[in-house]
C-alpha cells in the first residue's frame, strides 16, 4: 500500500481540456500547475500552442474535461483526441 502511494505522489500528471463558454477552462483554472501539464484542445489546432505533443504513455494519471452540447453530445474538436487516449492501456 505504501509503494502505491509514494508512486502516485510521485507521478507525472495531464490535464487535457476543451472549453467552449469559458467554464471549463475556469474549473481547470483551479489546478495546481506545479502537479499537472495542462493542455487545451483548441478548435483550429489539437493544443493551444503549435508543436506541441502529447504521449499518454509518460502519464500515470490524466485529466480530461469537457463542455458538451445538446444533450451531451461531445464537441468535435474533443474527437480528435480520442486517438491519443485509446494508447492508454
Amino acid at each position: 500500500m505504501v509503494m502505491k502511494m509514494v508512486g502516485t505522489l510521485t507521478s507525472k500528471k495531464a490535464v487535457l481540456f476543451y472549453s467552449l463558454s469559458g467554464n471549463t477552462k475556469k474549473l481547470v483554472s483551479f489546478i495546481d500547475s506545479s502537479e499537472y501539464d495542462i493542455f487545451q484542445i483548441k478548435r483550429e489546432g489539437l493544443f493551444s500552442e503549435e508543436g506541441i505533443s502529447f504521449n499518454s504513455e509518460s502519464y500515470s494519471v490524466i485529466l480530461f474535461g469537457t463542455s458538451t452540447l445538446g444533450r451531451g453530445e461531445i464537441p468535435k474538436p474533443v474527437t480528435r483526441v480520442f486517438p491519443l487516449l485509446k494508447q492508454i492501456s
